[in-house]
């Protein structure tokens, strides 16, 4: 349903299977939340950016730049809702 339930659920059939290494593919936006919830179950995969995402500087603002920058604070939100759940033994 989501990339917290992904990295709780796929770490337990990872670990059972042992392989020598996992990969991670996700936007490069999500990446780092992404990162974290995975090594919160003990995982430490190997990163593939699926897009990287690249806006540009305008004299005016566009919707293209809003929309991103709305995502992007979404994802920075998120990656201090993981540090605080982590830091309060709630994520695990």
């Amino acid at each position: 349903m989501n990339t917290y339930e992904n990295a709780k659920y796929s770490s337990k059939i990872v670990k059972q299977m042992a392989p020598s290494s996992v990969y991670l593919v996700t936007s490069g936006f999500h990446m780092k939340r992404s990162v974290a919830l995975f090594q919160t179950f003990g995982l430490n995969p190997v990163l593939q950016a699926s897009d990287f995402i690249d806006t540009e500087i305008t004299m005016f603002p566009n919707s293209y730049n809003a929309a991103f920058t709305f995502v992007m604070l979404k994802e920075v939100l998120g990656i201090w809702q993981v540090k605080l759940y982590n830091s309060l033994g709630m994520n695990g």
